[in-house]
């Protein structure tokens, strides 16, 4: 096996998680569907404001940033960055953010590593 063999295994990986979390949010919120592909060539780590320029670029409202985020977290699309050391994902917290967040004066966040292949992050 080859370092080639196990990086378009993980590309396989990410693609296939990329779906199915585009799936599951379609069961959620139908109109949402699409939104994780919002964050095709983004940095793995984002301020709040490129999250939301982000969201808007893929024809996302105004008023609607502040619950595709929330959802986007929910469902383990963003985490929580602290610092390289420390990601945070819902699923660690019982898929409740108040907790991923409570305690913390600032933070960014990052996209889960199993769609950073899928939608070509970069560092």
């Amino acid at each position: 096996m080859s370092e080639s063999d196990i990086l378009q295994a993980e590309r396989a990986y990410s693609a296939e998680a990329l779906v199915d979390i585009s799936l599951e949010m379609r069961d959620v919120k139908s109109q949402y569907d699409n939104v994780p592909y919002a964050f095709i060539g983004c940095s793995t780590v984002l301020s709040r404001n490129e999250v939301e320029a982000q969201l808007r670029d893929a024809g996302i409202h105004e008023a609607d940033l502040p619950e595709v985020i929330d959802l986007l977290v929910w469902f383990g699309v963003l985490g929580i960055y602290i610092n390289e050391d420390d990601e945070r994902y819902s699923y660690q917290f019982e898929h409740d953010p108040r907790r991923m967040t409570a305690g913390l004066r600032a933070y960014a966040y990052c996209i889960h590593p199993a769609f950073r292949s899928a939608l070509g992050c970069s560092n």
